[in-house]
């Protein structure tokens, strides 16, 4: 209980320090802090489209987070998982505007398929790593501008809208 206690407290003083020198820089800057402070919060919470919102932005954040705590536990460190949100999400997205599937089934479909793509790509730097002991933060970092690049490829000519501009079919209204 008292190592619990201990990291908590860890915590609420790194977030108040970060707050205390927000509030500074807000006063060199000439504005009131709390002015400032509750302009951020109302932008983020004032309602519930902006709560939607902020979950919008957040949630595929706090899935890399998790994705980075999975890797750090079995001892490598992934910076590779941009790429694998790129990819992930691009295979949710094909799923979304290429299989005509049923409603509940659909989202699943795409999310299994996002998995089983960010998974794959991270294979590669893994393979690397077994096979020949390279270091997982260079490839995994180099594996980042080939997944962006190759999105935008599949984005731009593989996988674009029949007339249209760089952008994929629109997404079918049983996948969401």
């Amino acid at each position: 209980m008292r190592d619990h206690l201990h990291a908590v407290s860890g915590q609420v003083i790194a977030i108040g320090v970060a707050l205390l020198m927000g509030a500074i820089i807000i006063l060199m800057v000439g504005e009131s802090p709390v002015r400032v402070f509750m302009t951020l919060l109302r932008g983020a919470f004032g309602d519930q489209e902006k709560i939607a919102g902020t979950l919008l932005q957040t949630t595929p954040i706090l899935i890399c987070g998790v994705a980075a705590c999975i890797g750090l536990r079995g001892g490598m460190f992934n910076v590779g998982i941009e790429g694998q949100l790129f990819l992930g999400g691009f295979a949710a997205a094909w799923v979304g505007f290429a299989m005509p599937l049923p409603a509940g089934i659909h989202t699943l479909a795409a999310l299994a398929l996002a998995v089983v793509a960010g998974a794959a790509w991270v294979a590669i730097p893994a393979y690397f790593r077994a096979r020949y002991n390279t270091n997982e933060v260079v490839s995994t970092i180099l594996s980042n501008y080939v997944a962006v690049l190759l999105t935008s490829y599949f984005t731009i000519f593989l996988f674009k809208r029949p007339g249209g501009w760089s952008e994929t079919p629109p997404i079918l209204a049983t996948s969401y």
